[in-house]
């Protein structure tokens, strides 16, 4: 069989007069034409896209918070001659009603915590120095303080397994005689001081080293013959 080429580089069978895919093409491009006109349309019908504006929208100023003293009501509700007026008592709801009253309070206020308050000073720390909590510390104050993994003693140590959960031992000062002591409790333990062990209790003094379950931890004074939290009173 024996192709011909028409101008548009379309090749069709010899036997054939006319190119059959420039036939098409003209059928279709007529088709297309007359779409258009029965529909009205013209090419300069179509115009370019505008852009879409809002309306101005009235400018009512910052924002306020709600209940906090007088505002300015121009700036809540727009320009309306610039009076000024109490915002309405939205308030908040608390048990047993609203502790402030009718007004809020203007400046925060420290509140001081002393021993009358239940509120006990620190006189020394223990601080971590090997183990799962290196770098920790714990005050102590005055007194008995109970140690263990419960959240019950006065030094918590919760992360060594080691110790007893409750009175494995303990660490005090004495206010009267300004001396630390430490001493076993309850626990299982062989506690240390220095490396030595300790059977009942033994006195502390700065940067002593306690060895308690798998942990050790310094001992820092801070009460003592050169300061006591009772001088000051």
């Amino acid at each position: 069989m024996e192709f011909k080429q028409c101008e548009k580089g379309h090749y069709y069978e010899s036997t054939l007069t006319r190119c059959p895919q420039c036939e098409r093409e003209a059928m279709e491009q007529s088709n297309e034409t007359m779409d258009f006109n029965q529909s009205g349309g013209k090419a300069s019908d179509y115009r370019p896209t505008e852009s879409f504006s809002f309306p101005e929208v009235e400018d009512y100023g910052p924002t306020a918070p709600v209940g906090m003293g007088t505002v300015n009501s121009q700036s809540q509700m727009g320009n309306n001659g610039g009076e000024t007026r109490p915002p309405e008592n939205y308030g908040f709801t608390v048990p047993g009603g609203n502790p402030f009253g009718d007004t809020l309070p203007q400046n925060t206020t420290s509140v001081y915590m002393n021993d009358q308050a239940g509120f006990l000073p620190v006189v020394g720390w223990l601080v971590c120095i090997e183990g799962p909590e290196k770098g920790k510390d714990y005050r102590i104050h005055a007194g008995y303080n109970s140690i263990g993994r419960s959240f019950s003693m006065d030094i918590v140590l919760k992360y060594d397994n080691n110790i007893s959960r409750e009175k494995d031992c303990y660490i005090g000062y004495d206010q009267q005689e300004k001396e630390f002591f430490f001493g076993h409790d309850n626990g299982r333990n062989i506690i240390r001081v220095n490396g030595k062990r300790v059977n009942g209790s033994t006195d502390l003094k700065s940067y002593d080293i306690l060895s308690i379950g798998s942990c050790k931890y310094m001992f820092v004074a801070l009460c003592g013959e050169q300061f006591d939290w009772s001088d000051e009173e």
